[in-house]
């Protein structure tokens, strides 16, 4: 009978008690994701995204590569000055900010959100002379062919379309850059739009979403928790065993998720890419901002996995709590 009563317990554990408990501390372990605004404005503002985004601007293709495709110091800079880094994230921001508040309120039908990108087209234009010296540093650096196939994409269904592949032809016959390319760089730029108007589910509200979010994983967590008391009732006949049997079963789904909310902090980038000597130097950098990003959306792992491996290890502790009772049995 006891035999039964055990096994009875593992399966009612593993087939409910632990799928549920992982359901619901990821479920938790998420909820800052639509929370609010306030975890993407501080991974934007973060020193470790003005750092990559400093390495993005010195970036340099290593000396090795292919003289047509190598990128000279003096190209990077008029990219920098046509589109400054804080100008992206500042927009981004805004835009961020922008969709947490209006999203605030439920959506009728036809409502849009208005992603814009006005601050960058105005910024565009108004420094469209270095935009010239940038396309006039494209001469043997990018083959007119691939111009031609970008100007294909581009040009698809969209008026106005800078046509690369006629610059191309041009920047090859023509010295004077700035009289080649201002009319087609205007117009380009005349044909950006201030924004993009993107539509939202009629009735979406992020605080609806919020509200349900929350009352799925407080359903969730109780519903593990109560299918693991079952369990521990069903294996266990006095109440010390059950503590201890609820801590373990408790500990398991907690140590899985703990270790995801580590993983992110324990891997070295560095370390693991010194393993491939035919990756480009530059790779490491772009891995550790990836960590960094990893580390800021996976911390509800670490968190929540941290509380309830506390909790079941409180539970286990009862092994160790001296008893009148004769736990023989």
């Amino acid at each position: 009978m006891k035999a039964f009563r055990g096994l009875l317990a593992t399966l009612l554990f593993l087939f409910a008690g632990l799928p549920l408990g992982l359901a619901g501390l990821s479920l938790i372990a998420l909820r800052p994701l639509v929370s609010g605004p306030q975890l993407y404005s501080s991974i934007l503002h973060d020193q470790r995204t003005a750092d990559m985004i400093q390495f993005v601007e010195n970036y340099q293709v290593p000396a090795e590569a292919s003289t047509t495709t190598r990128l000279d110091p003096a190209l990077l800079i008029a990219l920098r000055d046509i589109l400054p880094p804080a100008l992206v994230v500042r927009s981004l921001d805004s835009n961020i900010q922008a969709f947490f508040s209006q999203a605030s309120q439920a959506a009728v039908a036809g409502d849009v959100f208005r992603l814009d990108i006005s601050e960058l087209r105005s910024h565009l234009q108004a420094n469209s002379g270095d935009f010239w010296e940038l396309y006039a540093k494209l001469e043997n650096i990018i083959p007119a062919k691939m111009l031609t196939e970008i100007n294909t994409e581009l040009s698809q269904g969209q008026s106005g379309a800078l046509d690369l592949s006629a610059v191309a032809a041009q920047v090859q016959a023509n010295p004077d850059m700035a009289a080649t390319l201002r009319p087609q760089t205007e117009q380009f730029l005349a044909a950006l739009p201030t924004h993009y108007d993107l539509a939202l589910p009629t009735g979406f509200s992020l605080a609806s979403l919020r509200q349900s979010y929350g009352r799925a994983c407080l359903l969730v967590g109780l519903s593990a928790l109560m299918f693991m008391i079952a369990a521990a009732f069903i294996k266990e006949s006095n109440w010390r065993k059950r503590a201890i049997s609820l801590g373990g079963m408790i500990m398991v789904p907690s140590m899985l998720v703990l270790v995801l909310g580590v993983l992110p902090r324990l891997i070295n980038p560095s370390v693991f890419l010194s393993r491939f000597a035919n990756l480009s130097g530059n790779v490491p950098e772009l891995l550790l901002y990836f960590k960094f990003v990893s580390q800021k959306l996976l911390a509800g792992f670490l968190y929540s996995g941290l509380v309830c491996v506390v909790a079941a290890t409180a539970l286990l502790a009862v092994r160790f709590v001296p008893s009148a009772e004769d736990d023989g049995e």
